[in-house]
């Protein structure tokens, strides 16, 4: 009974020293002007760019206004509307990439 109650605050210590002995390094501000020379297509985004908002917008503007959800048919389902919407999507742009599908379910689902 005292190893059941007893062992969560042992092993809370125990396991506390593999987060706080980890292989952690700060870098001194010689070492991020060494990093940036070495290394100059990365660089450390300020805060003010990484906003929820920021990247929603940066998101927004890279979907198409004609964008549709298609949901695709479970195993046990026909797929028949399916593959009619793929189709229809074919059709709208045939112009721009291919929508590549597996219309036989049994392949699709690997049965």
């Amino acid at each position: 009974m005292i190893l059941v109650v007893g062992s969560p605050f042992i092993l809370q210590h125990l396991m506390s020293v593999r987060y706080e002995y980890r292989n952690q390094k700060l870098m001194t501000a010689e070492q991020e002007e060494e990093f940036h020379k070495n290394n100059p297509n990365i660089r450390k985004r300020a805060a003010s760019e990484i906003t929820l908002e920021k990247i929603y917008e940066e998101t927004a503007k890279d979907t198409p206004d004609n964008y549709e959800n298609i949901r695709g048919p479970r195993p046990w389902e026909d797929n028949s509307d399916f593959n009619s919407q793929i189709e229809e999507l074919e059709e709208k742009s045939r112009n721009k990439r291919k929508i590549r599908t597996i219309k036989d379910k049994k392949l699709a689902y690997g049965l």
